[in-house]
């Protein structure tokens, strides 16, 4: 049964129940009122009948026979005008057993009577004094209050019952309708929105919680199919990048087999299985760190700058030989929080980046700038710069702006995306700025920047 089906029963149930116990007491207690009334009009008819029975006594004998007896009481009853009292006056028999006072009997089928006996002595001689009262005027009287009783109920349980329904179905419809979002959600709309505009807290409040449940699942589904998709991208990479010097070293290891090569040729073909053979290596190596950085757990030390900068010109010493791509090297004093290795492994990579991209003869900068209690690093070249589409993607494991350039320099693809676990391990991000054919800067921040 659904929710509002048993708000409309149970709360139906209660207001019937209600306004049928309460609707009968309210007729019994008005009945009772009538009977009341008139018993008390029989109390006081009673004691004029009396009254005057006893007036006319005085002026006779005192001794009076049935005849006489009927006189006085016609004589009585045209003085009373009530043609619903029916008055008997007869002599008082002893052996009579007779309940005096008020009562009631069935003077006629189906015509309730109530009477009044009342015995009183006159000279000496016992009378007894009946008034009657008929009772259907109380009985119709009685029968039209419950047939009010039973519109008013009738009318009552269809009014109730369409104000419940409107009532029980404007209060589930916020229900129902966040019970079809939950489904539209299961068959896969995540994201799906639910517009309750309540005047009620506990169901806006229920609302908004469910909206942003949906937002959130669909955040997450978003981000696994992200995940899912970079790994399917990075096994499609990784296949083709082993393939390529596979292929490479296959072919040449068959010509060595196969052909009858000089020794020039020979020492050619053994180079170039060399060459691709450290080319696997190095790309072993980068995804072992890559490893590396996203499960091992680092510590953090307060290291000096000054001596970053002394450790950092070791290695760039022989890569600006390599390119033939001076540097300027100019960090600010103080102190930073990180791992030494890792940030000697950053800063290469990223000046590595810079002198490929620079032309033989120009200089890439590497500094420091202190912001509040951070420090924040730039290396600057004035290369090629980088199209502004490629800028969101250049930390993707494997992913190359230009593919044969890459290749041909020895580049794998991993470089950065190296540099971007790094600085997550630091709790940062690298941020780069680029323009074709004026060069790019890339800046990261990291914790420190007081004076040593």
């Amino acid at each position: 049964m659904r929710l509002s089906q048993k708000f409309f029963a149970i709360t139906y149930c209660i207001v019937l129940l209600f306004c049928g116990i309460g609707g009968s007491v309210l007729v019994h207690y008005a009945s009772s009122l009538l009977y009341q009334n008139r018993e008390a009009s029989l109390k006081q008819t009673s004691t004029y009948v009396l009254e005057s029975f006893l007036s006319l006594a005085d002026l006779g004998s005192g001794l009076y026979d049935q005849t006489e007896l009927d006189q006085m009481t016609r004589q009585i009853s045209q003085e009373m005008g009530n043609a619903s009292c029916q008055i008997q006056i007869r002599p008082y028999d002893e052996t009579e057993n007779l309940h005096l006072g008020l009562g009631y009997l069935d003077y006629q089928p189906a015509q309730l009577m109530m009477y009044s006996l009342s015995r009183v002595e006159v000279s000496n001689q016992n009378y007894l004094i009946q008034v009657r009262m008929d009772l259907k005027d109380i009985e119709r009287q009685t029968h039209l209050l419950w047939y009010v009783y039973m519109l008013m109920v009738l009318v009552m349980a269809l009014t109730s019952g369409l104000v419940l329904n409107r009532v029980a179905n404007r209060l589930a419809k916020p229900i129902n309708q966040l019970s079809l979002g939950a489904k539209q959600i299961a068959k896969g709309q995540y994201g799906k929105q639910v517009l309750i505009q309540s005047h009620d807290h506990e169901l806006q409040q229920l609302a908004d919680s469910f909206n942003h449940m949906s937002l959130m699942v669909e955040n997450n589904i978003q981000e696994v199919t992200r995940q899912a998709n970079q790994r399917d991208l990075f096994v499609a990479n990784f296949t083709h990048e082993m393939k390529t010097p596979m292929t490479s070293i296959i072919g040449y290891a068959r010509m060595l087999d196969i052909y009858d090569l000089d020794s020039e040729e020979g020492h050619q073909a053994a180079k170039a299985i060399y060459h691709e053979a450290k080319r696997l290596e190095n790309l072993s190596q980068q995804l072992l760190n890559l490893y590396l950085y996203q499960n091992e757990n680092f510590e953090m030390q307060t290291l000096s700058l000054r001596t970053l900068e002394e450790q950092l010109r070791i290695s760039l010493d022989p890569l600006s030989a390599k390119y033939n791509v001076a540097y300027q090297c100019t960090f600010a004093e103080g102190t930073i929080i990180g791992n030494m290795p890792l940030l000697l492994s950053l800063l290469c990579n990223l000046a590595d980046n810079a002198m490929k991209a620079s032309q033989p003869g120009q200089v890439i900068l590497l500094s420091s700038e202190k912001r509040d209690d951070m420090m924040r690093f730039y290396v600057k070249d004035e290369g090629r710069g980088i199209q502004p589409e490629h800028l969101p993607y250049l930390t993707e494991a494997f992913y190359r702006e230009d593919k044969a350039r890459s290749r041909n320099q020895g580049g794998a693809g991993l470089g950065l995306t190296l540099c971007e676990d790094i600085c997550r391990i630091h709790g940062t991000t690298l941020t780069f700025e680029s323009e074709v054919g004026q060069g790019t800067l890339v800046y990261f921040d990291l914790k420190g920047g007081f004076a040593k």
